[in-house]
């Protein structure tokens, strides 16, 4: 084996992805239920999910300068999301959307890492398709974070179903972020349950192209990934050798 393919291989070794994935599930899990109970519960669930989130990246890649480059990105993530927490009751916006624009470029870099090395991989075991999913959420909440941008600047370009009427959807800091993520999932999976609609064309295109990229990445890299899983168990069967009769 090259050189190339032991790097790919050793990235998904261990129980590592296992536990990172189980890590941002349970955060995700437990964000909305700390609305409304102060700032420093979420600080501390931003620095947790921040430190998870990039070594899910760092793990893949072993490049210094990539590493130093992706530090730097995550501890600009986390020091905005301070300044934007410790700022919010003055109404200061701006840290807000420099902390959202910083989590928009991180989150979109590790997915580009983590489906750069999917793509590489040739062999596959459970921790590479734990490594799929993360990626999968890594998407997910990219587009979480372009539809906060677009619903800070544009007030209103969600419409949110309350009752038989629909209400115009505001940012309102990070409460607003998980009912965004649930938005996010429910298009990038083409569920579209209709509780939270586009209401113009900018925020259509967004949601239009999220879910098309939400198809081609199930169809193409979640397909790909379980069909090496597959085909590498057939192989490891037929080199077990025969039982003595």
């Amino acid at each position: 084996m090259d050189t190339k393919s032991s790097d790919i291989t050793y990235a998904f070794d261990g129980k590592l992805w296992h536990i990172l994935l189980g890590t941002m599930i349970f955060l995700f899990i437990i964000s909305p239920t700390l609305k409304g109970i102060g700032s420093f519960p979420s600080q501390i669930i931003d620095v947790v999910f921040w430190v998870s989130f990039g070594a899910l990246a760092l793990r893949c890649r072993e490049n210094m300068l990539f590493r130093c480059f992706l530090v730097l990105m995550i501890s600009c993530s986390l020091l905005t999301s301070l300044a934007s927490g410790a700022l919010a009751p003055s109404g200061c916006g701006t840290w807000m959307v420099v902390h959202r624009a910083f989590s928009l470029l991180t989150t979109f870099l590790v997915f580009a890492t983590l489906l750069h090395q999917l793509f590489l991989v040739k062999h596959a075991n459970s921790p590479t398709i734990t490594c799929s999913i993360c990626a999968y959420l890594a998407l997910a909440l990219t587009w979480t974070n372009a539809l906060a941008l677009e619903l800070f600047f544009h007030p209103g370009s969600l419409m949110h179903l309350v009752g038989p009427d629909m209400a115009p959807f505001y940012f309102q800091g990070e409460d607003t972020l998980s009912e965004l993520f649930y938005f996010s999932i429910s298009t990038l999976t083409s569920v579209g349950y209709g509780d939270i609609v586009p209401a113009n064309s900018w925020t259509r295109l967004f949601c239009s192209t999220e879910a098309i990229m939400g198809q081609f990445y199930v169809a193409v890299v979640i397909a790909r990934v379980v069909s090496i899983y597959i085909n590498d168990s057939r192989a490891a069967e037929k080199k077990e050798p025969a039982p003595c009769k």
